[in-house]
């Protein structure tokens, strides 16, 4: 039973960092401060990979207008991190 268990959560946390390492760029390119180019797979190359859908977005933040009339988002950048990092940790413990 407690091989079971373990082989499941490794098997688990392997997918997990699959999906996370799937949203990294090929590629980034810093032409200035404001631009930025992320390369990534091509449709035809994922197509070619196999892979059997387009992947929906990790994780989804608005850049909103605050009261002071300054842009800000609608979760911070930071939260994000913690909450992937948070959910990879507990993943690590449980094996």
């Amino acid at each position: 039973m407690e091989d079971t268990l373990y082989y499941m959560t490794k098997a688990s946390v392997k997918k997990f960092v699959a999906a996370i390492c799937d949203f990294v760029p090929l590629e980034v390119e810093i032409k200035d401060s404001f631009t930025v180019v992320n390369t990534f797979y091509t449709a035809q190359q994922i197509k070619e990979m196999g892979a059997p859908k387009e992947k929906l977005p990790l994780f989804h933040i608005d850049l909103t207008v605050g009261e002071d009339k300054k842009p800000t988002y609608s979760t911070s950048p930071q939260e994000v991190v913690q909450l992937i990092l948070s959910i990879f940790d507990a993943g690590i413990k449980s094996l």
